[in-house]
């Protein structure tokens, strides 16, 4: 079996800042009247408020020429119609009510560092965001729109500005809390809303007099916490119809292009193309940006051909023919369907494995194939290279010069595209 990295077990327009949605007056919300307007509408929501008596949703008679009021009529004639209320004028209406200002997000900026605000509209847009702004070690299994939904919906109850750390401790939240509903652990609803704990707070910890308020609130922050409220994105399907992650690329002139593709070029120099390695998009970026994992060798699928990084080829052993791209890239998307290109050092040594790969312990290449100075990266065929963990210190991983992986300036919107590898190919000789 191969030996590979995480592996999966069960950044549009130009974006712009987008100011974080200030407190309401007062403080706390009214999550009751939330949910009702998110279940039944603005006016639905209206029109129980002015059966309730509020004031402000009180419906205002129009005069005309037949209503009878041929005085107010005329007195009117010139003055600005009044129209039944929105909920959030209703809510303006009353101090008390302002409490309750309702406020639909529908995008959430997120900082890290020195670069600009990332302004997040769905889940695929976050998806884009954490294959660019990589942690070690990388979470798995959420890269699926209704786990990035929920980790939006807890994004929005971050206080204060939301980080590179914030945005990665909710993914990781909502992935322990599935795997705790997985395991029939009822209790782990509590776990991150305690009062006085955790990285998350609810919209509103305060009680109801009564049980009624105290039933919507428990709906309004159910429903919150769903995430159904953040659009999924671009997503595509995978062979069973179920929806699966997409790779984007940033979108730029053309000069700026061939400019990050010379740069790429530059930072190359010395290295070969080697072949092709398969992953998972929750790995992509870590590789990208750390190179192969140690601490991941032979988790996977085990250490049959050696304890090492593996690669679908496009290069071989003296005398021996390699596969070409296309060859290379189709094998190694059996093992993933998200490629890097794999570049290591000149110097590094290709050598034929003639021994008995089946022990145990995997291969031994200090004492596999012929002699040479060093570590070499072994060749177990056309459709497998291995490159020992004595190497990883000589390997690059890339990928287009402009794909979500290799940058992640928000200026330039992410679009969805094919073969993330496609800029590179095996050089002819």
């Amino acid at each position: 079996m191969r030996a590979r990295d995480n592996a999966r077990n069960t950044d549009t327009e130009n974006e712009r800042t987008s100011a974080r949605a200030p407190a309401a007056a007062g403080g706390s919300r009214l999550p009751g009247l939330v949910a009702l307007q998110r279940a039944t509408g603005n006016e639905a929501v209206v029109e129980i408020l002015r059966r309730a008596g509020h004031p402000s949703a009180q419906e205002v008679h129009e005069h005309d020429a037949g209503c009878g009021h041929e005085q107010a009529f005329a007195q009117s004639a010139e003055a600005p119609v009044q129209r039944r209320s929105a909920v959030h004028d209703v809510l303006r209406g009353d101090t008390a009510v302002q409490r309750a200002t309702v406020v639909q997000r529908e995008e959430l900026a997120i900082q890290d560092g020195n670069e600009g605000p990332t302004t997040i509209r769905s889940a695929s847009d976050l998806l884009v965001w954490l294959v660019g702004h990589p942690t070690r070690p990388a979470p798995r299994n959420w890269a699926e729109p209704a786990v990035l939904q929920r980790v939006l919906a807890r994004l929005e109850q971050v206080d204060g500005p939301v980080g590179h750390d914030a945005v990665w401790n909710a993914v990781r939240e909502v992935l322990a809390r599935q795997e705790a509903q997985l395991a029939g652990d009822s209790s782990s609803d509590s776990d991150s809303s305690s009062e006085g704990g955790g990285f998350f707070r609810r919209g509103d910890d305060s009680s109801s007099d009564e049980e009624e308020d105290s039933d919507t609130s428990s709906t309004a922050s159910s429903r919150s916490l769903s995430g159904d409220q953040w659009d999924e994105g671009e997503w595509g399907t995978d062979t069973f119809g179920v929806s699966a992650p997409l790779e984007f690329r940033r979108e730029m002139p053309a000069e700026e292009l061939a400019e990050r593709r010379r740069v790429q070029s530059e930072s190359l120099s010395g290295y070969r193309l080697v072949g092709f390695h398969g992953t998972q998009i929750e790995s992509l970026g870590s590789l990208i940006t750390d190179g192969p994992d140690l601490s991941r060798i032979g988790q996977a699928n085990g250490i049959g051909k050696g304890a090492g990084f593996y690669v679908a080829p496009v290069v071989a052993p003296t005398g021996m023919k390699a596969p070409g791209t296309t060859a290379a890239k189709n094998n190694a998307k059996t093992w993933g369907k998200f490629l890097v290109a794999v570049y290591v050092k000149n110097d590094a040594d290709v050598q034929q494995y003639f021994g008995d790969s089946d022990s145990e312990d995997g291969v031994g290449f200090e004492s596999a194939g012929s002699a040479g100075p060093g570590p070499a990266m072994m060749f177990h065929g056309s459709d497998e290279l291995v490159v020992p963990a004595e190497l990883f210190d000589k390997v690059k991983l890339v990928r287009n010069a402009d794909d979500m992986a290799m940058m992640s300036d928000p200026g330039h919107a992410a679009v969805a595209y094919e073969d993330g590898v496609s800029q590179h190919k095996k050089s002819k000789k």
